[in-house]
């Protein structure tokens, strides 16, 4: 990637954030790979992140303790959305926010025993159950409570979450300094620790970017990271294949990111052609960390470690069904397999399989081991047999240490990273016998056969340096383009007039501070599937109303689902999109033509 000059100082002016669910002692792929990048951008570009946190855990101190441990997280800074809360000076920040919140809706009437309850970590919290719903009381050390969770407030019939401050010397009561929804507290914390300045917003997590899908601040850039295949289950039919349901509120709401990051260039380019995003596509891949040197080892080429999360779209028993049949033409084949959560359905599974099958000698279970990928150095080969990857970051680890990788050409990671024959072998989908013959083959390549070598050149592509400097382009162009995004944010398109007539159905929209360099479309798109037609402005009105012609060619083939009406300005810098609300006065109308050619409304 080419991207122009620019100097440190000003890069490191911004402030960084990276925003996860949660932060796991035994955490998986997705958490490693953001750990990794906040390490690299410090040690490349001395860009300090902050990564934040949104789990409620009472240990989470604990748990980050654990977790520096280990060389992936560097010194980055970790904060914890629930243990900010119990911090007084943090809700005397948010109380200055949230000025223009309601409080006056009642406190519920606490649990008695919260007085006997003492707070296992940083805070403490109580349930109460009663016939008007769940009440969460939240506690610090002193038992004094800071956060009430309601699941449906006497008032409201919703949801509901109050802040309160804390006694004082001066006032023993406590106060209300906000009252609303969660997403929106969470909000302004983030608010909190930005403050005035410029900051760029980085999600690896999708349910922590729905949280953060309508946050708009100006100065202030958002990027969407896409650790897993956007479709669902493995589906290999861009085209028609569904769209991970747990994704769609994020990809409805790409037009209100800055960019968004796919790990491998086929992902970038089947998303591109599928959903047409309103903000920027690019591919940086993960960070990998390569020994250097390669600590000298005694490997024995025979012997096969897969490092692993026991789930089901991993698929392990697949590996061990083609390693047993490997085992039946070469006795000396052995595996080792590592990984967690030793209490899961999977891992069961897996170890029932292996004595079933009488593989217990020859196979090796191994709980998880955050050293885990030092063990490729002295093992010959490793097995991936996923039903999808977002990338594959095992599958770098083990090369960068001369384990060559056989793998499912699932997508997307495999065939971004494996180079079949050269530096590792891909495998049909769930063909199990093929993988059984690689196996057999790559089992028998010598300790310094050159395939290692290309598989460890392959890995130092995704080197620290090679990666950051990416991530440095894309902050750049972000930053550079916070001018004209927030001239953009300022937009507010409304719905003026429509009319009917042979042509189709003509909509007018108020659309003033758009420029003759922005391009202007209307997207009509389906609600699940996001199926959508694209229709240019027709024509304008004293350059600020626009004409759009919608006929039944401008409705996408969605079947029953619900349809929405946006607004699209794009120029060279930037893209985004506005949601069109439909007058609820105004007819519901769908557009279709009958046999003779003429049009209903």
């Amino acid at each position: 990637m080419q991207c122009g000059g620019r100097p440190g100082s000003i890069l490191l002016m911004t402030m960084h954030l990276s925003l996860l669910d949660n932060l796991r002692i035994n955490h998986g792929g997705m958490t490693k790979a953001c750990l990794r990048r906040s390490r690299a951008l410090h040690e490349q570009l001395g860009i300090e992140t902050t990564i934040l946190t949104v789990n409620d855990d009472p240990t989470f101190p604990v748990v980050l303790r654990r977790v520096r441990e280990e060389p992936d997280l560097g010194p980055s800074k970790v904060r914890n959305f629930y243990c900010d809360l119990a911090d007084p000076k943090i809700v005397r920040k948010i109380a200055d926010l949230a000025v223009d919140q309601r409080t006056d809706l009642a406190i519920p009437e606490l649990p008695r025993r919260m007085a006997e309850a003492r707070p296992d970590g940083v805070y403490g919290r109580v349930c109460k159950t009663s016939a008007e719903g769940d009440l969460t009381v939240y506690f610090d050390r002193q038992l004094r409570p800071f956060l009430l969770v309601e699941s449906n407030n006497v008032s409201t019939g919703k949801p509901l979450v109050s802040v309160l401050s804390r006694p004082s010397v001066l006032s023993r009561r406590s106060s209300i300094v906000y009252q609303g929804p969660l997403h929106i507290l969470k909000q302004l914390w983030v608010d909190t620790i930005i403050g005035e300045g410029p900051a760029i917003l980085t999600f690896d997590d999708n349910r922590v970017a729905r949280t953060f899908k309508d946050y708009f601040r100006p100065n202030v850039g958002k990027i969407f990271v896409q650790h897993v295949s956007h479709l669902e289950g493995g589906e290999e039919d861009n085209a028609k294949g569904r769209l991970r349901a747990s994704y769609r509120d994020v990809f409805r709401s790409l037009g209100n990111f800055d960019a968004l990051v796919t790990l491998t260039e086929g992902q970038q380019f089947d998303i591109a052609e599928r959903l047409e995003p309103s903000c920027r596509i690019i591919t940086i891949p993960n960070v990998n960390y390569s020994p250097d040197p390669l600590p000298s080892s005694s490997r024995d080429p025979r012997r096969g470690v897969i490092v692993t999360r026991h789930a089901s779209e991993k698929r392990v028993i697949h590996a061990l069904e083609a390693f047993g049949i490997a085992h039946d033409r070469d006795p000396c084949i052995s595996l080792e397999i590592v990984g967690g959560p030793v209490d899961s359905d999977e891992y069961r599974a897996v170890a029932e399989f292996i004595d079933a099958k009488g593989l217990r000698e020859s196979v090796t279970l191994v709980e998880y081991d955050p050293a885990a990928a030092e063990r490729f150095i002295s093992g010959g080969f490793t097995v991936l047999s996923s039903t999808y990857e977002g990338f594959g970051l095992v599958l770098l680890e083990a090369m960068s240490r001369g384990a060559v990788p056989v793998s499912y050409d699932v997508p997307y990671g495999p065939r971004g990273i494996i180079n079949d024959g050269v530096d590792g072998f891909l495998v049909p989908n769930s063909s199990v016998a093929e993988l059984a013959e690689r196996i057999v083959e790559v089992a028998d390549l010598g300790a310094d056969h050159p395939m290692r070598h290309n598989a460890m050149s392959k890995a130092m592509q995704f080197s620290p340096e090679a990666v950051a400097d990416r991530w440095r382009c894309l902050f750049v162009e972000i930053e550079d383009s916070f001018a004209e995004r927030n001239r953009l944010l300022a937009v507010e398109p409304r719905l003026k007039e429509f009319r009917v007539s042979r042509d189709g159905c003509r909509v007018f929209l108020h659309v003033s501070g758009v420029t003759e360099r922005d391009a202007v479309s209307m997207r009509i798109e389906a609600f699940d599937t996001l199926t959508h037609i694209d229709t240019a402005v027709s024509s304008w009105r004293a350059g600020e109303v626009a004409e759009f012609v919608l006929t039944d060619e401008s409705r996408p083939e969605a079947g029953a689902e619900p349809l929405g009406i946006w607004l699209r300005i794009e120029n060279q810098q930037v893209s985004t999109r506005y949601r069109v609300q439909w007058p609820s006065s105004w007819p519901q109308w769908t557009v279709s033509k009958t046999r003779y050619g003429n049009v209903n409304v």
